[in-house]
């Protein structure tokens, strides 16, 4: 008997061993969770991007925003703040590693930027800021020296740890953080029409959207080198096209007046057509189902 609960207990722990290699390993993760009794978050975690993405609501509101981050710990939001001011209400998420915390505001139940609300409802947003300042221990100190660099001026000391500032002036793209001041050249002549660009894996790329051509040229700068990848494509796209968005490192191009769509693999500057014809997909459109194609 005492044999048999021995293998049973090294069985157990056998199991226990292996669930937590795996978790430690696992690329991602997706769980629901509850806070304070009145919040419901949707967490999922990308290992790959380093990027967590959260949905969370009540019954009145959703927040959805992300946050990067290397750790891979499920439930990494462990309490969560509300600050309300009229219309407005704003929470404040406090996380399971020491990372700052930011404000997150909705208007009349809609989701808005703090920049939003710093210029329509600023006399609100400063009573809630003051409580919120209160709380937050790990607060940036404001630094008021100012940084010169070629054509502009910055407070480059107040920005934040392992983030990039990206400008764009009309022929190439500023790259500012807190401890380098980058310029790259990308283009020969101005370039401000329906200027339309993405970072995927920190690569900018911008596709060169010409008024009259449309598209026929693609340009891709990998942030930490000082090397522009030029990628002509053999068929143009139109000049209306837009970027529709971003998965597992391919950015999907569409081309409403064509009816097509692509994918750009910025790493080695292929671009694909998507099957549009043989793919297909529904929807319910008041109780009925209507057949889309991908372009759709």
């Amino acid at each position: 008997m005492k044999k048999r609960i021995t293998g049973i207990l090294i069985l157990l722990l056998i199991i226990f061993s292996l669930t937590k290699i795996i978790n430690i390993l696992k690329p991602s993760h997706e769980v629901d969770y509850k806070l304070n009794n009145d919040y419901k978050v949707k967490e999922y975690y990308d290992k790959k991007l380093k990027e967590y993405d959260f949905i969370i609501t009540n019954k009145k509101n959703t927040y959805v925003f992300s946050i990067n981050d290397n750790i891979n710990k499920k439930r990494f939001i462990k309490e969560i703040k509300t600050y309300k001011e009229g219309n407005i209400i704003c929470i404040l998420p406090k996380y399971k590693k020491n990372i700052e915390s930011k404000l997150y505001c909705t208007d009349n139940g809609l989701q808005v930027s703090n920049y939003y609300l710093e210029k329509n409802n600023l006399d609100i947003y400063n009573k809630i800021y003051k409580k919120v300042s209160k709380t937050i221990k790990n607060k940036s100190k404001i630094d008021n020296s100012l940084t010169k660099y070629k054509k502009i001026k910055l407070y480059q000391k107040n920005i934040f740890d392992n983030e990039n500032i990206l400008l764009w002036d009309y022929k190439g793209l500023y790259v500012l953080n807190n401890s380098s001041l980058n310029y790259q050249k990308i283009v020969d002549e101005d370039f401000y029409d329906n200027v339309i660009f993405t970072v995927v894996d920190d690569i900018f790329v911008l596709l060169k959207n010409d008024s009259v051509k449309g598209i026929n040229t693609i340009y891709t700068y990998q942030l930490n080198r000082d090397k522009v990848d030029t990628i002509k494509l053999n068929k143009k796209i139109n000049k209306n096209s837009y970027i529709n968005g971003v998965n597992e490192g391919l950015i999907y191009i569409t081309d409403p007046k064509d009816k097509k769509e692509y994918t750009l693999n910025p790493k080695n500057g292929k671009v694909k057509e998507i099957d549009n014809d043989q793919t297909e997909y529904y929807v319910f459109i008041n109780g009925e189902r209507v057949n889309m194609s991908m372009s759709d």
